[in-house]
This record gives structure tokens, sequence and C-alpha cells, in this order.
């Protein structure tokens, strides 16, 4: 594990601390709180796909993870509109 993969490894957790917070508030717009909420999501979760690309023993499942992470990234122009 080197330091690159402990940074994204803080990042995917903060996104996820922050889709938490974000989504946990009943006050303003509780609509628009929690889509930008499951966008934060999206991204933590692409960045989470990220870190499987520095794992060396690759096996099937790191891959099918891997995959995962790249396909999210279509998710973002919908969730957006």
């Amino acid at each position: 594990m080197n330091w690159l993969s402990v940074f994204v490894l803080f990042g995917v957790l903060q996104g996820v601390i922050l889709f938490l917070a974000i989504t946990g508030t009943k006050k303003g717009n509780v609509k628009a709180n929690r889509l930008l909420g499951y966008f934060i999501l999206i991204i933590s979760l692409t960045l989470s796909g990220r870190y499987f690309y520095t794992l060396q023993p690759m096996t099937l499942l790191n891959a099918k993870i891997l995959f995962v992470g790249d396909f999210i990234i279509f998710l973002f122009g919908p969730m957006l509109y």
C-alpha cells in the first residue's frame, strides 16, 4: 500500500461521510440535498474503483469491482440532468 492508495481511501471515506451528513439534514431544500448527496456518493464509488487499480495481485473480484467503478462514470450526466 503506497501513499497514493491511502489518499484515495481517505477521499472515499470523506465522500461517504459527506453523503451521510448531507442526506441526514432536514433543513432547507431536502430534495436538492439528497440529489447532491447521491452525486457525491457516485463520485466516491468511482474513486473507490480507482483504488483497485493500485492492488498488485489482480484477482477476478478486483477486476469486476474495477469495471463497476468505470461504468459508474456514465451516471454523472443523468445525475446532473
